[in-house]
């Protein structure tokens, strides 16, 4: 794929480029009254007697190809927006949690006096309805300032959006945000119900009562040094409170990996599997009309006879009409060549060995609704052939409806030809692409890592930069609530703090105690995210991938991704609660009485 710039020229600067370029290249639009008959105006215009050297465009296909791009970096800004919601929500919970283990004395006073439950939650509830008012109505002012950021790739090919659809849907996002953060604080508050006001005077919100009785007896621990026995102690005992920070930290991580995963399988080599071509180092594109044949048994020539190419093969693509379940004659790409010189990867059964054989790609499968070992009826000019379907592989170049085989069933004249380069081992690749575009000039040479870059290079770029941005508010994220929870826990653990300290535990005995805590919290946390990513990231990429001839994408990204970015999260979170827990108990510490 080449990258193409149009130019607006005066009428005198059009001839005089017209004395130096003697070729030509025409293109033929047409607009229809009604989209939908596109597929049967191409099979009618391709069975006339009109140019055919050229590949067809049309509107689905320029849609399928921005879907690739853009589709794929909203599903991702999609995502990473009902992460942050989760998280929030989660955080919301916990920050209400902790407000209200600092306030039970007062709540209770409050139940005492006579003021009804009701109005107590709306005292809590209004505070943080001011809050999320205030930050979703900055998050809207900031999407009409930087929403553009995003939307500029898609409005360049897809138009500019109506400015009331701009103005009013992330308006209404913003109050159902809002909304939704009110409704979960009113599902918090539900705990108020649930005590008496005695209990709240007496502190029975975290009442030790409220704490699950492990089996884990001191005097039976034989392996285990006392501090971690007593950090896994408290871990055991509340870990419905632990799980929410737990679930916390791992949304965290899979919000950070998940577009990081997406950006290095974008990058990846090995990408060009999703595109319908075998990997490759080097690309060579024929389109020169009448003389493509002899453009290509010349170029093939000078191939043959150079010793730094080690593997090359020849395609040929045609376009031909297959007929459907219903009898319809629906267009088809068929690619012809060794098939077996540059291998795909087939998702079901093989490559063609026969020449009644033929392999198709998922969409064109789907659309014929052929599966492995029917027959597909391929149709030209009145004549037909039959071929088994031997393979289902994935492509998203040319609207995703393309096929695979041996050699073409038909006396068609070619629309393009494509010859695939492997260079031997050692071969400066540049150079050797150099040579190559000076010595078969005009065909096109491509660096298959620049091809893939060229097809999909804006999306890879957009999407690092919301991995960065993913990055910094999974980092941020988990940091603010690690001191959130451990805010939460001073207020909680006083008495148990004081309890221990008259009883000869040290400062740096509970610092390790509640280090150990964090560390089986954050290990399980980062695990859940990351085995999450494996699994679930695939399937949600897959399901928006189907849709473009893509049903089962991969993470390409290298091994190390999945142990480094964890565990520098993991690093990173231990070092802040490290931090907090040495200034919890180096501050001091005031007496409480010993229930």
């Amino acid at each position: 794929m080449s990258v193409q710039r149009e130019f607006l020229l005066h009428d005198a600067d059009w001839v005089a480029l017209n004395q130096v370029f003697q070729k030509k290249e025409y293109l033929i639009e047409f607009l229809l009254h009604d989209a939908s008959q596109a597929d049967a105006f191409q099979s009618l215009y391709q069975s006339s007697e009109l140019p055919q050297q050229g590949p067809s465009v049309t509107l689905s296909l320029l849609r399928m190809l921005n879907a690739l791009t853009d589709g794929m970096v909203i599903a991702i800004l999609l995502l990473v927006c009902f992460l942050l919601i989760s998280i929030s929500l989660l955080s919301l919970r916990l920050a209400m949690t902790a407000a209200i283990e600092e306030d039970e004395r007062e709540i209770g006073i409050l139940k005492v006096l006579g003021i009804p439950l009701s109005k107590i939650k709306q005292l809590y509830v209004g505070k943080y309805a001011v809050l999320a008012c205030i930050g979703c109505i900055a998050g809207y002012l900031m999407t009409l300032k930087f929403g553009d950021l995003f939307t500029a790739n898609i409005q360049q090919y897809m138009g500019n959006r109506l400015s009331f659809i701009h103005q009013v849907i992330p308006l209404l996002v913003s109050i159902l945000t809002a909304m939704i953060v009110i409704s979960f604080s009113y599902t918090v508050l539900r705990r108020f119900g649930q005590i008496s006001a005695a209990q709240a005077i007496q502190g029975g919100i975290s009442s030790p009562s409220h704490k699950k009785q492990i089996p884990m007896h001191l005097q039976k621990n034989r392996f285990l040094p006392v501090n971690f026995w007593f950090g896994l102690k408290d871990l055991f005992s509340r870990i419905k409170m632990y799980s929410t920070i737990t679930c916390i930290i791992a949304l965290c991580t899979f919000l950070m990996l998940m577009p990081i995963q997406l950006w290095y399988t974008l990058q990846s080599p090995d990408f060009i599997t999703y595109l319908g071509s075998g990997k490759s180092d080097l690309r060579i594109d024929i389109r020169q009309g009448n003389d493509l044949e002899k453009s290509t048994n010349k170029i093939a020539s000078m191939i043959s006879e150079d010793q730094d190419i080690q593997t090359s093969a020849v395609y040929e693509t045609t376009s031909l009409q297959a007929k459907t379940m219903e009898n319809t004659l629906e267009t088809l790409y068929l690619e012809t060549g060794d098939l077996s010189a540059f291998p795909l990867t087939y998702l079901q059964g093989r490559e063609p060995l026969k020449e009644e054989e033929i392999a198709l790609s998922v969409l064109s499968a789907d659309s014929l609704q052929k599966k492995i070992g029917e027959k597909v009826t391929l149709a030209t000019n009145g004549q037909q052939v039959q071929k088994m379907v031997t393979g289902i592989y994935q492509d998203v170049t040319n609207g995703g409806k393309t096929a695979k085989a041996l050699s073409q069933p038909f006396p068609h004249s070619s629309l393009w030809k494509t010859i695939q380069i492997q260079l031997k081992q050692g071969i400066d690749m540049v150079g050797k692409k150099a040579a190559l575009e000076t010595n078969m000039s005009p065909a096109k040479v491509t660096d298959m890592k620049e091809y893939v870059h060229q097809t999909i290079g804006s999306t890879a770029s957009l999407v690092k930069v919301i991995a960065l941005f993913s990055t910094i508010a999974a980092f941020g994220t988990a940091s603010l609530m690690l001191m959130m929870f451990l805010h939460m826990l001073r207020a909680k653990d006083l008495n148990r703090t004081h309890l221990l300290r008259t009883i000869g535990f040290s400062q740096k005995d509970l610092t390790y105690q509640y280090l150990t805590s964090f560390i089986v919290v954050l290990s399980i946390g980062a695990f859940i995210g990351a085995i999450a990513v494996h699994t679930i990231g695939p399937a949600l990429m897959s399901a928006g991938g189907a849709s473009l001839g893509a049903s089962s994408l991969q993470w390409l990204a290298p091994k190390w991704v999945w142990i480094v970015y964890p565990l520098l999260m993991f690093m990173v979170n231990l070092t802040v609660i490290s931090w907090l827990l040495k200034s919890f108990f180096s501050s001091k510490i005031s007496r409480h009485t010993l229930s």
